[in-house]
């Protein structure tokens, strides 16, 4: 049962409505000979509300006709009679996605149910009523008279819809429209795709042939709900909902597509990006393990894998893939480039210059592999070869400013201090491509070379501009520190000192040899 305090609350008011005078007696007669024949809708997909929707009995035995928008997605829909009684929508007997109209089928007996007119004896300047369920019940019976009769690009040239001037509200989307003798003469809708805020009405002699089938479909299968969509359908969307960040559609997407398609990775590694989005990196790299199970050469379930174990903190077993990986196919430059990094990581710096080399063989014009080769190239005090790998990144990219700071390090573990100087400041001239981190690393850099060079007071104005960047920087304190002692300014120096046995014992220590030493 999914009707709740909400639906009843719903039920009650309408009710109310119904049996309150909307304006003339005939608008009065109207409703009361046809309001319990027209029933509230609502639409669920995986057990979650999708909407509300009105519609109206044509026979006994629970034929009901409504907008196709209202049933639109949904995987199961309920309606709910005013005098409480609710129905499970067995299926679809027919439908029409672009005029807007669904036929739908509850299993009854004894409903009350409408009799149809004749729309095309409609006259303009006629009254007519119109009953639905606006979201919140307003105006749900109205009144007014037809406007114009209309055609529209698309439809026959004798289809003419009906413009009235009695208010459709969102939440009437499939409503009844009566004459002054209530019979039906059209189906009201609050969205026609033509309308520009004014109301129309379905004729419903344009519904009147629909009603003749018999099939019943299944409703997911006809509503455009992901479990009557193809494998290429459900794919398309799940991908498209994660590109935009919808993240809990994409899982269900995703979900679903690994159902349809169990022996194919793609809805585990939809599944897999789906957790690493969510920052639930184990359960990803489940997911990707499972695509890499069903496809064992796949590369991308592979890269996520590593990627997730790698997030989940587990560097070791994120290595183990992605050398599987590569030997599966040693040209795939995006897992030679992973590769790399997790060799860096793991400290393994000559493999992981030898990886960012195979990387640049394969792409020597993209520059990231450059800067990560010449930065474990320094970790190696690889001075020389980092050099030549940063001048080669700026041949490839003149503008790239992180290889300015690479520079400036190389030449620092030369003891080129001078030209090192002159690498970082040319970097900081223009921050506003830098992002902080690299800020902060092309501030240190300048602050030892300061130091090298015996330029104490600037290198004190460099490790105070890092300061403000991040008042709890132990480098910078440590890097104070030092301009400090170097200047003989020695108490200055042990307030840093001090500072650092919060921040990093072991700074600490250092600084306070290093003060010792100037004693």
């Amino acid at each position: 049962m999914k009707i709740n305090s909400r639906k009843a609350l719903i039920l009650t008011v309408l009710m109310l409505v119904l049996a309150s005078p909307a304006g003339a007696k005939d608008v009065m007669t109207v409703a009361r000979e046809t309001g319990p024949a027209v029933v509230l809708i609502q639409t669920y997909f995986a057990d979650e509300l999708l909407g509300l929707g009105s519609g109206f009995i044509v026979d006994e035995a629970g034929t009901i006709v409504t907008n196709y928008h209202v049933i639109q997605y949904s995987d199961e829909a309920w309606v709910y009679l005013i005098d409480g009684t609710e129905l499970e929508v067995e299926g679809v007997l027919d439908y029409d996605e672009e005029q807007d109209i669904a036929v739908i089928k509850v299993k009854g007996r004894d409903l009350p149910a409408l009799k149809l007119g004749d729309s095309d004896s409609i006259g303009v300047g006629e009254q007519v009523v119109a009953i639905g369920n606006p979201r919140g019940l307003e105006n749900t019976v109205s009144d007014g008279i037809v406007s114009a009769r209309r055609t529209f690009e698309g439809y026959e040239k004798d289809v003419h819809f009906i413009q009235l001037t009695a208010p459709i509200s969102p939440g009437s989307s499939g409503g009844a429209l009566f004459d002054t003798s209530s019979a039906v003469i059209g189906m009201t809708t609050a969205s026609y795709r033509e309308s520009q805020n004014l109301n129309f009405a379905v004729p419903v002699n344009l519904i009147k042939p629909m009603l003749a089938s018999t099939e019943l479909k299944e409703l997911a299968a006809v509503s455009g709900s992901i479990l009557g969509m193809s494998s290429d359908d459900v794919s398309r969307y799940a991908w498209s909902s994660l590109d935009g960040g919808d993240i809990e559609n994409a899982a269900k997407y995703f979900d679903r597509l690994a159902e349809m398609e169990p022996g194919k990775p793609d809805g585990f590694l939809g599944l897999g990006e789906v957790n690493y989005e969510k920052e639930e990196f184990k359960k990803a790299a489940e997911y990707f393990e499972k695509g890499i199970e069903v496809d064992p050469e796949n590369e991308e379930a592979y890269q996520g894998a590593a990627r997730a174990y790698g997030r989940a903190g587990d560097d070791e077993k994120a290595l183990q893939i992605l050398q599987s990986a590569s030997e599966i196919d040693p040209a795939n430059t995006e897992t030679i480039g992973l590769l790399g990094s997790f060799y860096e990581k793991a400290g393994s710096y000559p493999e992981a210059v030898s990886t960012y080399q195979r990387q640049i063989a394969a792409e020597p014009a993209v520059p990231n592999p450059y800067l990560a080769m010449g930065s474990c190239q320094l970790k190696l005090d690889d001075f020389s070869q980092a050099k030549s790998t940063f001048d080669k990144a700026l041949v490839v990219k003149p503008d790239l400013v992180s290889a300015r700071i690479g520079l400036g390090y190389a030449y620092l573990g030369m003891g080129k201090t001078g030209t090192a100087v002159k690498e970082f400041e040319t970097a900081l001239a223009v921050r506003t491509m830098l992002s902080d981190e690299e800020i902060v690393e092309a501030l240190e850099g300048l602050g030892q070379a300061r130091l090298a060079m015996g330029h104490h007071k600037k290198a004190e104005e460099v490790y105070g501009q890092m300061l403000t960047m991040d008042s709890n920087s132990a480098d910078a304190h440590y890097g104070l520190g030092r301009a400090y002692a170097a200047g003989g300014n020695l108490d200055a120096a042990l307030k840093e000192a001090d500072i650092l046995k919060e921040l990093d014992k072991e700074l600490a220590e250092r600084l306070n040899d290093e003060i010792k030493a100037q004693e």
